[in-house]
């Protein structure tokens, strides 16, 4: 009987040894907990730091705080903070130095926000720079590490991720530079993305697409999808070359030396070719006629050049047709016309023209070149030595004149090769 007292108070020791144990296990956990909370903290914590921008060409620079404030003019030096917008207008060239010496380049007709410009708050952990691109490009050239152990440069576009990282145990000889450019889809019709780096190893990410890239290399995305990768760095000038959205951001234009009617002029539309060099070409057409017409489409480029560059012209032509010459000038099946405005600021047009035969009459073209009836033939210009040397690239026009032409051309393109993030 005294041993069935005893029970209850055995069991309610036992009871109170559990709870203190317990109770020592939730103390530790928690902490632990706090421990390991205050190490995350101190490792992880950021805070912001100001970048500085400044205009260093043009003068159609803009700024503003937030998508909902009103764009203000920037004329020399602002600070930049977090949320920051910078637009910029033909010409306008803006240089953004971030707080550890990274520099940031935003080119003409551009739109940036600064998104993240960050370092460790308690320690010398990592710095943290992102940029959101909606439009134009950004040329970036990461700084040293000489304080921070860890870096990360990001340009967002809205379908690509590129991220650029350093390490101070890792130093790179010489620092890593990139390019990011973006099209948006209501400019083109397709939302284009080029991401390249000069120097150093870039990662670019797009949905569950991933490309590592090693400098000198470059990858184009078209509305997300990976559409081409190169050792060369290039930017393409115009838009739809390949006419695979029709005529879009081509505009058509005809004209003629006396009266005619419309549908004696000549015809310009994208035609559908079959096991050829091409999915659609440019066919311009019109039937003989005893007046002089001249019929094509042009498009807008607006684009200043980043000297030196070099500057490439490709394109595949055909020729069906072409009549006599007309009040002693020839019959120009089809051409291909620069304009652009030199380093002096002087308009400027530059044309190579192509042709079934030797003309009879003049021909107001710089190069001309005779082609076989009928074949496709592969056309490439250097146009590196041209002079006087173009700065900005203003229109680009094809087309055929005289009195009766018949051709197409296809894969229309001018690219500039880069090398170089300096402005």
């Amino acid at each position: 009987m005294a041993a069935q007292a005893a029970h209850p108070t055995v069991v309610a020791s036992r009871r109170a040894w559990i709870t203190v144990a317990a109770g020592a296990a939730v103390f530790a956990l928690m902490a632990a907990a706090a421990i390991f909370g205050v190490g995350w903290v101190y490792e992880h914590a950021t805070t912001q730091r100001d970048a500085t921008a400044t205009v260093i060409s043009g003068q159609d620079a803009l700024w503003r705080a937030s998508p909902d404030d009103e764009w203000t003019i920037v004329n020399s030096s602002i600070t930049l903070r977090e949320g920051d917008e910078i637009s910029t207008e033909l010409g306008t060239v803006v240089w953004i130095t971030v707080f550890d010496g990274s520099t940031l380049e935003v080119t003409e007709q551009s739109h940036i926000r600064l998104q993240r410009s960050r370092s460790s708050r308690f320690s010398d952990e990592s710095i943290q720079i992102q940029v959101d691109l909606l439009q134009g490009a950004v040329y970036a050239a990461m700084a040293p590490l000489t304080s921070h152990a860890y870096g990360e440069l990001e340009i967002l576009t809205p379908n690509v991720q590129a991220l650029l990282r350093a390490e101070r145990a890792r130093p790179a000889n010489p620092s890593p530079s990139i390019v990011v450019e973006t099209t948006p889809r209501s400019m083109t019709g397709t939302a284009t993305t080029r991401a390249a780096a000069f120097r150093g190893q870039l990662t670019v990410v797009s949905g569950a697409q991933r490309a590592e890239l090693v400098g000198p290399e470059q990858v184009d995305f078209e509305d997300g999808t990976l559409a081409g990768r190169s050792a060369s760095i290039q930017s393409q000038m115009i838009a739809n070359g390949d006419f695979e959205h029709g005529q879009e951001g081509w505009d058509t234009s005809y004209s003629a030396e006396a009266r005619e009617p419309r549908d004696r002029i000549g015809v310009a539309e994208v035609i559908a070719l079959e096991d050829s060099v091409a999915v659609q070409a440019l066919h311009i057409a019109r039937a003989e006629s005893s007046v002089w017409a001249r019929t094509g489409v042009s498009q807008q480029i607006d684009r200043t050049l980043r000297l030196p560059t070099t500057l490439t012209l490709s394109f595949d032509i055909k020729i069906d047709d072409q009549s006599q010459p007309l009040d002693g000038r020839a019959t120009v099946p089809v051409a291909v016309e620069l304009n652009y405005v030199d380093v002096l600021g002087q308009d400027r047009e530059w044309t190579t023209a192509f042709t079934l035969r030797r003309a009879d009459g003049g021909i107001d073209a710089d190069a001309v070149t005779e082609l076989s009836r009928g074949e496709w033939t592969k056309v490439i210009v250097n146009l590196e030595n041209l002079e006087p040397i173009p700065k900005t690239l203003r229109t680009m026009v094809v087309y055929a004149s005289g009195g009766g032409y018949d051709s197409a051309i296809a894969n229309l393109s001018l690219t500039t090769s880069e090398g170089s993030t300096s402005p």
